[in-house]
């Protein structure tokens, strides 16, 4: 089957990242926070073919059965896991994700069971649960949560090389508008904090 190419267009929104820097300052104990909440467009360009050509051949060759994406026979699916890589090479411009498979990907239930780990999440850091509430309302507004399908990265491995105590990668796909908002944040101990994730 032919891959689907794509690019992503970063969309400047100023009141999302005023609003990754505060989480980035917020003050935990021991931890440096990381954080990107970043509007992307889907936009195809001729040079995003090679990674997609590359993706496919990994593909045919392998068998992906448990994924969201069911890269195998949907169409639909392939394109949606093209653009997460997409994404993911254009907010961390650093690093290469073209090796993450299909299968490190999930697809969430629902905004609201994301909402309530988020908050639980930032429970025990001073401001964290309002800045949180005030980061998802505004990616709401951007992103129009209710009509996005919603995946998020497995994090369990340590994709940047930072022993990170915790982290999360959360994509939220709006098919009406052709967007991708992410919202992902890292926390590293301060003695090895190496910024792999900032521009």
């Amino acid at each position: 089957p032919t891959f689907p190419t794509s690019a992503m267009r970063f969309i400047q929104n100023e009141e999302l990242s005023a609003l990754a820097a505060s989480v980035s300052e917020l003050q935990s104990e021991g931890e440096q926070l990381i954080c990107h909440v970043e509007l992307y467009s889907m936009k195809g360009a001729a040079s995003e073919k090679k990674i997609s050509r590359s993706l496919e051949d990994d593909i045919i060759s392998s068998s992906y059965q448990d994924n969201p994406f069911d890269v195998i026979s949907n169409n639909k699916g392939r394109k949606m896991y093209i653009n997460l890589i997409h994404t993911l090479n254009s907010v961390f411009p650093s690093n290469d994700f073209t090796y993450v498979t299909p299968d490190h990907f999930v697809a969430e239930p629902s905004a609201h069971v994301i909402a309530e780990f988020l908050l639980s999440r930032f429970e025990g850091i001073p401001g964290g649960r309002e800045l949180i509430s005030e980061t998802l309302s505004t990616l709401d507004l951007a992103i129009m949560v209710k009509d996005c399908e919603i995946y998020s990265l497995a994090t369990e491995d340590d994709l940047f090389g930072d022993e990170a105590l915790w982290s999360f990668c959360f994509f939220f796909h709006n098919p009406k508008t052709r967007r991708i908002a992410v919202f992902a944040c890292r926390a590293v101990p301060y003695g090895n904090l190496l910024d792999c994730w900032s521009d």
